[in-house]
């Protein structure tokens, strides 16, 4: 990443003569038993190669097996996980400006104003003064019920209230109708076409506990693998163990698809992993762990003669700004989150499906109840003719 760019500037500064070896040995290495080294750092002690740029994390056992730059740039460990919000699309986005309790409560609210609007009018059934001409089964629970639900979907209503205390209940009836549907309007706008991401793990503590639904991983003979087989802190132990369970993961591409595709949390470099999440700025999310801070450099064999050069280059190049320059470059140029501007996401199809899904569903309903009122029928009317047969 940013750490070729420095690369080149260092040789064209330096005029050095160089080949570029495209290894196929990804992992940054880690003391075996027998005390060799694995990873690129058992090639550089094999002077299978002069220089690695890694970036490496400066730790005190590494410096005995090869030689460091000056650190390069510094990092936090941070995890990498599927977002909240990816985890959440469905076909009912509609729902959820109001939770379920809210749903039932406005279910809820319906039927029992119905019940108390049916109430007063019976108690006021032979009221002369209230005879406006409408049928008294107007009045009823049934007809009362959907005179408060066309309310609620602001629909003309032709039936009125007969009396002062049911007109009183309905006017602030209109007032609640009014707030709750503006509510439900603003949110639902926002769910709709605003993507918040939210991080599942809040801390390396989260991720480390047993009943956690997402499981660690690392690369493996990775720097950060490593902090976590040096380290005597309990929740690395536990990250350890953890790790030991897990898909041995060889390299990035192997932990974006865990990551993206099941309930794995990557922990890397900060860097490589706002990389990562730059290409899949909607489905993932970053949590920074700030109990591990890195110090990342170059590696190089002992002894080596380019050692002391590249660190001045690399301290010139600090103090000229270059560094945070070429990461925010390299950065800018692949954030596809950067590049979306402040306006919201398009709607999709499967964002407004669940309207059709539920009209679909009250038609069934619609043809199963009307089947079931042609039986019904049928079956009164040869009942009838029955009777009538048998009182002949």
């Amino acid at each position: 990443m940013y750490t070729s760019s420095g690369l080149l500037w260092l040789l064209r500064l330096f005029h050095f003569r160089y080949e570029l070896i495209n290894t196929t040995n990804l992992a940054s290495g880690n003391k075996q038993p027998n005390g060799s080294w694995n990873g690129l750092i058992g090639e550089i002690m094999r002077h299978e190669l002069n220089l690695s740029i890694g970036p490496f994390t400066l730790t005190e056992e590494r410096e005995e097996a090869v030689a460091f730059t000056v650190p390069f740039a510094v990092e936090k460990r941070s995890i990498l996980v599927r977002s909240a919000a990816a985890s959440e699309e469905s076909a009912f986005r509609m729902l959820r400006p109001f939770q379920y309790q809210l749903w039932f409560a406005l279910a809820g609210v319906i039927v029992l104003v119905s019940f108390t609007l049916t109430f007063i009018n019976w108690l006021k059934r032979d009221d002369a003064s209230l005879d406006d001409g409408c049928n008294k089964d107007d009045y009823k629970i049934a007809s009362t019920f959907w005179m408060l639900f066309t309310y609620h979907m602001q629909q003309v209503v032709i039936n009125e209230p007969r009396t002062v205390i049911a007109r009183f209940l309905v006017a602030f009836w209109w007032m609640f109708i009014i707030l709750m549907i503006n509510y439900y309007t603003a949110t639902l706008a926002s769910t709709l076409t605003i993507t918040v991401n939210v991080a599942p793990i809040q801390s390396l503590s989260q991720l480390s506990q047993p009943d956690c639904e997402y499981k660690p991983i690392a690369i493996y003979d990775s720097s950060t693998y490593g902090t976590f087989l040096t380290s005597n802190q309990i929740v690395d132990k536990h990250i350890l163990k953890a790790l030991e369970t897990a898909p041995q993961v060889r390299n990035s591409t192997m932990a974006l698809h865990l990551t993206l595709t099941d309930q794995y949390a990557f922990i890397a470099m900060n860097s490589q992993l706002d990389y990562l999440k730059s290409l899949y700025c909607k489905e993932l999310t970053i949590t920074l762990d700030d109990t591990y801070v890195y110090q990342v450099g170059f590696i190089l064999p002992q002894n080596s003669v380019y050692t002391q050069k590249l660190s001045y280059g690399i301290r010139k190049l600090h103090e000229a700004g270059l560094i945070e320059k070429w990461r925010h470059k390299w950065w800018s140029d692949s954030n596809k989150c950067s590049k979306q501007g402040p306006h919201g996401d398009p709607l999709e199809l499967w964002s407004l499906a669940g309207p059709y899904f539920i009209y679909v569903g009250f038609i069934g309903l619609g043809f199963i109840i009307l089947a079931s009122e042609g039986i019904f029928i049928a079956f009164t009317r040869r009942k009838s003719k029955e009777d009538i047969n048998n009182a002949t």
